[in-house]
């Protein structure tokens, strides 16, 4: 028999060997000591900046305390100036924004990134600034790597330069007065100037207002600052963007060795030399991608590397454009027959495009690989798909998104809404009837999430932002859709009749106003061009095209559709009034929206009973509002 102290040792070394299974168990999922991601990311932020520079980040914190520690720890690059936004860590260049209100925030950024930016030291942040940084003087960003320089303004014709080849002289104008005379910009410098009456006053003492300082020498810094400000500010809005300007711009580029004119041909010679030769990327550690077990790493380290994947994939993106619009100068040139060694370079081009292509989509397979349980990361990468019209793919990453977190609303009315698209653009009545079940209980469930969540009542539930807004997406496009008289079957249906009727008319305006009804806008673009060209003849059809695409975001395409409207129904006031609308509201372009409303009023009333009679009721609210927009935007526009 066994002693009693004997038993008590096996005992005790069996409960220790179990104590230590999860150890073992989970130890290669927990290994950690090849995790030095952290302290690579801070490296590779540094190896980005060349000597003496600035660098300003964001503040997230992955940024702010892996450069702490690189540089006030270790030691490394006492050469770099390092700001963060919120000045948590580094010098508050914008002071303590718990003392300042919004405005005294928003032209005080403005102020300070102009000092910072005009002193001549090599600048570099973390992220595209908002807004631009054209507002604090005449510079715009360039990517290098992992971040973006700031940059004199006058060198962005070459990003355009590079991707064609070279430039009719006319669109070169247009793309310089754009950079530094477009609508918004203008509009902004405008603002601050006039942020300037009062902040400037302020800050010298002489009224009653107290803007916030966190010492004298910053006033005093900041005084000296905001008259050379207003100094820029009062040029760059009093200037000429003219032929004259962008001719002694592209004569200076030219005396650098960037461009030669040739005529009225721009052509594009070389670009500014990047701060380090050679490929950005082969400057970064990424021993990451060796180690196993790294997507079992914690959150704020394998944020760095989804991040990583991001930056890579807008990298590859990038080059992509350019290179397709090279593509595309190369075939020009073999049309014309011009071919001595056009054909190389053309090959040359096509196997980039398709390397960095799958570059990209490998970067972005695995930013979802390393951020599964990110809902932003799901998020961000379908927002990406959709914008390429990858439908089925958003829908994936939305789900995936919302799966990771049910809390992350956002991410649900996104999934929502593809889902929804996904299911009509299928054809199949049987899916979309699914779809239809599945977001019905979807949108109740976070209803009841947040009734729970924020312990709402129905005055509560009435003013939620966010239920408000769920609220109106299951009335806009569940409830409509539900509706038999605005299902997918009627659709179906409708098209049918369409396709055996092609040059019906009024077939083609019910299908048309049937996809509208059903806030299917994406529909609406597929029936409309598929009709055929006499579709244009009929002012809803284009109305409804027009509108729909203003509602998908093609922008541009739907302002050329309301052109052609008002160009060939001069008469219709609903297309001509919508046109002077975007141009206002959408382009910001008070010029062009200005010339707009005067031309709807000149339409006739008369006119309009006779030709328009189905819309009169709305001619006298469109002719009061034009009247009103016209003296409103007449004291702006000089």
């Amino acid at each position: 028999m066994m002693p009693m102290q004997k038993i008590h040792v096996v005992i005790a070394s069996l409960l220790a060997l179990f104590a230590l299974l999860p150890l073992f168990g989970h130890m290669a999922a927990n290994d950690n000591h090849k995790n030095y991601a952290n302290h690579n990311y801070g490296k590779n932020l540094m190896n980005t900046l060349e000597p003496n520079s600035v660098f300003m980040t964001e503040g997230g914190d992955n940024q702010v305390f892996t450069s702490a520690y690189n540089q006030m720890a270790m030691q490394l690059r006492p050469d770099v100036r390092i700001y963060d936004q919120k000045g948590n860590v580094f010098y508050r260049i914008y002071g303590d924004f718990r003392y300042m209100t919004q405005q005294e925030v928003d032209i005080k950024r403005d102020i300070v990134d102009f000092e910072i930016f005009s002193r001549g030291r090599p600048v570099y942040l973390t992220w595209k600034r908002t807004p631009p940084v054209a507002a604090c003087g005449d510079w715009f960003l360039k990517r290098y790597g992992i971040l973006f320089k700031v940059v004199p303004l006058k060198y962005q014709i070459l990003e355009d330069l590079d991707a064609e080849r070279e430039l009719p002289l006319d669109r070169v104008e247009a793309l310089v007065m754009k950079y530094y005379a477009n609508s918004q910009n203008i509009e902004k410098l405008r603002k601050n100037l006039k942020d300037l009456d009062w902040y400037q006053p302020a800050i010298m003492g002489v009224t009653g207002q107290a803007p916030h300082f966190i010492s004298d020498e910053e006033r005093t810094r900041l005084r000296r600052a905001v008259a050379e400000y207003r100094t820029w500010l009062q040029g760059a809005i009093d200037r000429k963007i003219d032929a004259r300007f962008v001719a002694d711009l592209l004569q200076g580029l030219q005396a650098e060795g960037y461009l030669r004119v040739e005529g009225n041909t721009v052509v594009f010679v070389r670009d500014i030399p990047a701060p380090f030769s050679g490929d950005y990327w082969s400057r970064y550690i990424f021993d990451y991608q060796q180690v196993e077990n790294a997507v079992e790493w914690d959150y704020l380290t394998r944020e760095i590397l989804t991040n990583y994947n991001f930056y890579f994939a807008e990298y590859c993106r990038e080059m992509i454009e350019k290179l397709m619009r090279q593509k595309a100068f190369y075939e020009r040139r073999l049309a014309l027959g011009r071919t001595p060694g056009l054909e190389a370079a053309l090959a040359g081009v096509v196997a980039d495009i398709a390397r960095f292509t799958a570059q990209e989509q490998r970067s972005y397979r695995d930013a979802a690989y390393y951020g599964y349980d990110m809902a932003a990361i799901h998020h961000n990468l379908g927002a990406i798909y959709m914008q390429r019209g990858e439908t089925s793919a958003a829908v994936a990453s939305f789900r995936r998104g919302v799966a990771a977190d049910k809390y992350s609303y956002p991410t649900i009315y996104s999934y929502v809404l593809l889902r929804l698209r996904e299911a009509a653009e299928s054809g199949k009545p049987e899916v979309e009837e699914e779809a239809l079940r599945e977001t019905t209980g979807i949108v109740h469930t976070v209803y009841a999430r947040l009734k729970k969540t924020y312990s709402l009542d129905d005055e509560g539930m009435q003013k939620d932002q966010t239920v408000q807004q769920f609220a109106r997406l299951e009335q806009t496009l569940i409830a409509s859709r539900t509706n038999s008289g605005f299902s997918l079957r009627r659709v179906v249906a409708m098209q049918k009749l369409v396709t055996e009727n092609p040059g019906d008319k009024a077939l083609q305006l019910q299908l048309l106003t049937l996809l509208y009804q059903r806030q299917d806008t994406e529909g609406v673009v597929r029936a409309f061009n598929g009709f055929p060209e006499t579709k244009w003849q009929d002012e809803m059809l284009v109305y409804y095209y027009g509108n729909s695409q203003q509602q998908n975001g093609d922008i541009d395409d739907a302002i050329a559709s309301f052109e052609r409207l008002a160009r060939e129904k001069p008469d219709f006031f609903l297309g001509v009034f919508r046109l002077a609308q975007m141009y206002e509201i959408v382009k910001k372009d008070w010029p062009k929206a200005l010339d707009v409303y005067r031309r709807v009023l000149q339409i006739r009333e008369d006119v309009a009973r006779v030709k328009y009679p189905n819309y009169l009721r709305y001619f006298a609210d469109i002719e009061r509002t034009a009247r009103q927009r016209v003296d409103e935007i007449s004291r702006v526009v000089k």
